[in-house]
């Protein structure tokens, strides 16, 4: 956006699922995680959107959609989530 005007803020990593998909069929690296989801989160009290792993969910039925989760750490995957 070329601002420079940026604000620090603590942000408590809890949200809402906007949108996500589910991984039947991982990229190389990832078949032990299978199934997972790969989740876009709205961050409460924010306009921020994140994307993250969210494992163990192979149908729509598991993580419906405005579902509760937080953001539990960072590794390979990239960032963890779980649901709440």
């Amino acid at each position: 956006c070329g601002t420079k005007g940026f604000v620090n803020e603590i942000l408590t990593g809890t949200g809402t699922v906007a949108t996500y998909t589910i991984i039947t069929v991982p990229p190389a690296g990832f078949e032990k995680y299978t199934p997972y989801a790969w989740v876009v989160m709205k961050i409460d009290d924010s306009e921020l959107r994140v994307s993250g792993f969210l494992g163990g969910i192979g149908s729509p039925s598991q993580l419906p959609m405005g579902s509760r989760i937080k953001i539990t750490g960072y590794d390979d995957r990239g960032i963890l989530l779980e649901k709440q």
